[in-house]
């Protein structure tokens, strides 16, 4: 490995007959790379650098003073002096995909024990199962995305012994290194993903914007894979903005926000939007249909189905001062379920995103978006059949009604943080909104937490002073608490959520989420609780639901070792395990919106017979 480039190494100076300072070294050229180390659970990224030049990739230390620089120039060939960075030529755009052919990712997975230790959280089996299986996998996933346009191969290696790093550059040479003597030629793949058991880096997965190698650290989770994989293919963070319709501002984005775009969020495993789709060239220009100046209504068909003849799966409206918003149509099919509707986003880099979304719900039939200061407007006159018809209109827009209608639109979903905490008095757990995941009016935040049975009462606060209700205290061998609450003041980062027991001694484990177009108020319907040492979980039916359209949201939760495996149509959001062998408790909370009235419940199945208590509750929608 090379040396890393720092503002030591890389500049020296001499005093020049004049008195001036110059430089003793010669500029390192290279492509400039910046690779993401993304923790979902509270929003926080860490940015490593380097230069990838004809010797390999050399890591780059710079100041955080130069990161918006690095990050504004990232995949561009550089010159490197010290600190400072110039442009040396622009990187070339993805080709798009031409229709009727295909595409192959070649993945190398390589799995990597921990210095000293012989531990191997997950089999070889299991990630060859969910990287390259038939379904359920990162292959079958990017097929559906790409149109069946994009086909994944490879083989997983290891276990090999490791190295105790977060640095992106040493664990891929390590990985590469052990894996050759098991026959890994690099120039045979595309993606080298390095697994190692969890180690204190801060992040789940780091992948290279544009460049090869990912990292993922203590998780081989799918929908993480899917992230870092689009990073190495060149997207960056899947945003929002959580300020209305109002012209969008930087002051209220949130990275990672867009629940809708597996690089907003990982835990859905939803697709990529069409204008990640665009960029990946799956989406080709002759299917995009551009706005530029006056009126124009475009039927719009969802960008699932790419290879629909003739049809525009993108519409992109350009303001004057270049100004570009991005309108997609998603469908309820596959891994995008749920997520039917017009979806309007802002392409832009800001922070770490190239995409913003600037509502948080889908823009239904009726229903306007306008950003006055840009002269755009945006509305759905109708979202049926086989397309949408979307009116776009930039500069003066005559006789259009741009003012919001009161429809909520769809139930969206997001994971807001998740907690846990052991002690000898155990009366109450706290968890802290992080940055980036706040909670804003309109919402609804629903809080299931895994504490003692001992009895008494049980309750939910946030430090906003929102009112919650306990819609779920099942007790057995273990309690399992559900509250909710209809967010009438936001919940800024740093704001608490605090759910309250009856104390003892011993650990406790909460996760929230929050949910949009929730009805306010009394807004649980029908629910259904229960419990019982087995390997076959099962929370019991509901009576049938009251209204066709509801959020049905259940949580199971169990003791040790077991792993849970839910019945299919439930999506799992914000769960988390604490501790570790017979100690180790796992809440695991799961979704899915319903368009018909009937009886619902949580099932699923454990891989050995343990202890367990799962609930069902359904919620109106607005």
């Amino acid at each position: 490995m090379l040396a890393a480039v720092t503002a030591v190494t890389a500049m020296t100076s001499a005093s020049s007959a004049s008195g001036a300072t110059a430089l003793a070294v010669a500029p390192i050229e290279g492509r400039l790379l910046i690779a993401h180390g993304d923790n979902f659970t509270n929003g926080a990224m860490v940015m490593q650098t380097g230069l990838q030049t004809s010797s390999g990739v050399v890591p780059l230390e710079l100041p955080a003073s130069e990161h918006a620089q690095a990050l504004a120039l990232a995949g561009q060939r550089v010159e490197v002096l010290g600190s400072h960075l110039s442009k040396s030529n622009a990187a070339s755009a993805h080709a798009a995909i031409a229709p009727g052919s295909t595409r192959t990712m070649r993945i190398a997975v390589v799995m990597m024990r921990l210095p000293g230790s012989a531990a191997e959280p997950v089999t070889k089996a299991a990630v060859q199962a969910s990287t390259f299986g038939a379904t359920n996998s990162v292959a079958n996933w990017y097929s559906q995305m790409s149109g069946k346009r994009v086909v994944v191969t490879g083989k997983v290696y290891g276990y090999y012994a490791g190295v105790s790093s977060c640095d992106l550059v040493t664990q891929t040479a390590a990985a590469a290194a052990a894996a050759k003597k098991a026959g890994y030629v690099a120039s045979n793949y595309d993606n080298l993903v390095v697994y190692t058991p969890s180690q204190p880096c801060g992040f789940a997965g780091m992948g290279w914007v544009g460049a090869n190698g990912v990292f993922l650290n203590g998780t081989v989770d799918r929908g993480v894979m899917e992230h870092e994989l689009g990073h190495n293919l060149g997207l960056l963070h899947a945003g929002e903005y959580e300020c209305g319709v109002a012209s969008p501002s930087a002051s209220c984005l949130i990275d990672y926000g867009d629940p809708t775009d597996v690089m907003g969020a990982t835990d859905l495993n939803r697709g990529y939007s069409a204008q990640h789709k665009f960029a990946l060239g799956w989406i080709p220009s002759s299917e995009v249909a551009t706005v530029t100046t006056g009126t124009r209504t475009i039927a719009l068909t969802a960008s699932e189905n790419p290879l629909v003849a003739g049809s525009t799966e993108l519409i992109h409206v350009r303001a004057a001062d270049g100004t570009l918003y991005a309108i997609d149509r998603r469908a309820s099919v596959g891994y995008d379920a749920g997520l039917s509707g017009v979806w309007i986003r802002r392409v832009a880099a800001v922070n770490t995103d190239d995409t913003e979304l600037v509502r948080s719900s889908a823009l239904a039939a009726g229903q306007t978006f306008t950003d006055s200061v840009h002269h755009v407007t945006i509305k759905t006159v109708a979202d049926s059949g086989p397309t949408a018809s979307v009116f776009v209109c930039v500069g003066a827009c005559g006789a259009i009604v741009a003012t919001q209608t009161t429809s909520p639109g769809p139930i969206n979903a997001r994971a807001i943080v998740t907690g846990s905490k052991t002690a000898a008095v155990n009366a109450a757990l706290t968890l802290t909104v992080p940055s980036g995941r706040g909670v804003v009016a309109g919402h609804t935040v629903i809080v299931a937490t895994y504490t003692s049975r001992v009895t008494g009462a049980v309750s939910c606060r946030d430090t906003a002073g929102n009112v919650y209700a306990v819609n779920v205290n099942s007790v057995g061998a273990q309690r399992l608490i559900i509250c909710s609450a209809h967010v009438t003041k936001a919940l800024p980062p740093g704001a608490k959520i605090t759910t309250a027991y009856p104390a003892f001694s011993g650990p406790t484990v909460s996760s929230a989420n929050q949910f949009s177009a929730i009805a306010a108020g009394a807004s649980l319907d029908k629910k259904s609780a229960g419990g019982a040492d087995s390997s076959t979980v099962s929370s019991g039916p509901t009576v049938t639901t009251t209204r066709a359209a509801e959020l049905v949201f259940g949580v199971e939760i169990h003791h040790g070792t077991p792993n849970f495996t839910p019945a299919s149509g439930l999506t799992r959001i914000g769960g988390i395990t604490y501790l570790a062998g017979s100690a180790r408790m796992t809440v695991m909370p799961l979704y899915k919106v319903v368009p018909s009235t009937g009886s619902y419940r949580l099932s699923g199945t454990l891989s050995a017979a343990q202890q367990w208590r799962a609930a069902i509750v359904t919620y109106f929608k607005a």
